[in-house]
């Protein structure tokens, strides 16, 4: 009896001493994101699901506000040495963390991982993530630029269903779009126009130029085609009356939505969304590719998730685990459906879940027709302060005040290329 006893008391005190055991093997990981409200429902059911399967990793997912301030916080983590493990970047100021050194390689781990083929990710997106053979980050909410166009008012017009590319062809729907009141107001706009940002990308790649040369020792958004790109569109505001004018990237969508607007470029991020406000407000929406100019091209907007240079390596092989598992074809088609962000691997376009849902929503697959010619956006850890001028100088000179924008525009190469020889000078 004694014996017995002794033998229970000693199973229950190695399952104390195995609980223990189990209990100091928790890994603890912080992710940092900034979706919106439905991405981060999703994101966070997708958390629940990893931490059933992996329950020995606790992630805390802590919302960062936009992409913008998320850099901010993060240089104050870095100098009170508490950063997070993953954190969700935008990819164009994403380059400041690999600049800086506090971004971690992805490859390291892709390469003893048999669960993930690098080579499942579309190129382009996969560059927005890489320097040099490295790739610091995957891409999760990614887009592309496309143009939505209210179906109404084209038939109104008597015009066909269709967006050919060039400027004159965009020039001339818009002329047909466009209605006035009997004063003279614009009371029906054919096209859109916001502060410049990402979009500005979108007109330079299709005047023909890009932003900066191979070397990135040069900014060349200032050469001659590229000013009469801004010409053509400065003059669909002013000269040629057909084009409203927004400060915010949605400024277009009030009037789009009150059937007073017939063209704007806006993100597939907000596919889904403009889906539903459209049926609601009785508009016949649709969706194509950025028209081409001088050529077809696209930036690559949204952001990715980087693994930061900190932690204990359980810390680290935790994080890689976690972003593997959102990264899961599945996952991804997931978060697609739901928000209208594009997928980076093209094996979650060949789930049922993504194919499911464009046999009732064809439109989600625009996006995908123009992934041949997307383009990382610039690879410098000063572009943010660059576009930044961009969108409060040269925007308002063109726009707002029917300016000369040449001489902003040589200013801001001038800097921009200064800044670029202090960089490389650095290097």
């Amino acid at each position: 009896m004694r014996l017995r006893a002794w033998t229970v008391l000693s199973v229950v005190v190695l399952c104390m001493a195995l609980g223990v055991s189990a209990s100091a093997q928790q890994v603890h990981i912080t992710v940092w994101n900034s979706l919106s409200t439905v991405g981060r429902l999703l994101f966070h059911e997708i958390i629940e699901e990893f931490e059933q399967e992996y329950p020995h990793i606790k992630v805390d997912s802590v919302y960062q506000s936009g992409y913008y301030e998320a850099m901010e916080k993060i240089l104050v983590s870095y100098a009170g040495n508490v950063l997070p493990n993953l954190v969700m970047m935008e990819q164009s100021v994403a380059y400041a963390l690999i600049d800086a050194g506090l971004a971690k390689s992805l490859t390291p781990f892709m390469e003893a991982d048999p669960e993930i083929d690098i080579d499942d990710f579309f190129p382009a997106m996969r560059a927005t993530m890489t320097v040099g053979d490295d790739m610091y980050g995957i891409p999760y909410n990614v887009s592309t630029p496309l143009l939505y166009y209210n179906k109404n008012l084209f038939r109104e017009s008597g015009l066909p269903l269709e967006i050919p590319d060039g400027k004159e062809n965009l020039l001339a729907l818009a002329r047909r779009l466009t209605r006035y009141s009997p004063d003279g107001a614009i009371d029906t706009y054919g096209f859109w126009l916001t502060r410049w940002r990402w979009l500005f990308e979108a007109w330079v790649g299709r005047s023909g130029t890009r932003i900066h040369n191979p070397e990135r020792t040069e900014f060349t958004f200032n050469t001659p085609e590229v000013i009469e790109t801004l010409r053509f569109a400065q003059s669909l505001v002013h000269e040629y009356r057909v084009a409203g004018y927004g400060s915010g990237a949605a400024s277009g969508h009030t009037p789009f939505l009150q059937g007073r607007l017939g063209m704007m470029e806006y993100t597939t991020a907000g596919l889904i969304s403009l889906i539903t406000q459209a049926e609601e407000n009785g508009i016949d929406m649709d969706v194509v590719p950025l028209p081409a100019f001088e050529e077809a091209y696209v930036p690559i907007g949204g952001a990715g998730f980087m693994m930061l240079d900190t932690g204990t390596e359980a810390e680290q092989q935790a994080t890689w685990e976690f972003l593997k598992f959102i990264n899961r074809p599945e996952n991804q088609a997931r978060f697609a459906v739901a928000t209208g962000y594009m997928v980076s691997r093209r094996s979650a376009l060949e789930t049922d879940t993504w194919r499911n849902f464009i046999i009732d929503e064809p439109r989600a697959q625009v996006t995908y027709m123009q992934v041949n010619v997307a383009h990382p956006r610039p690879q410098l850890p000063f572009w943010d302060e660059i576009q930044q001028r961009l969108r409060d100088e040269l925007s308002d000179v063109m726009y707002r005040d029917n300016g000369n924008f040449v001489p902003v525009l040589e200013e801001i190469v001038r800097y921009g290329n200064m800044k670029l020889a202090e960089w490389n000078a650095s290097r």
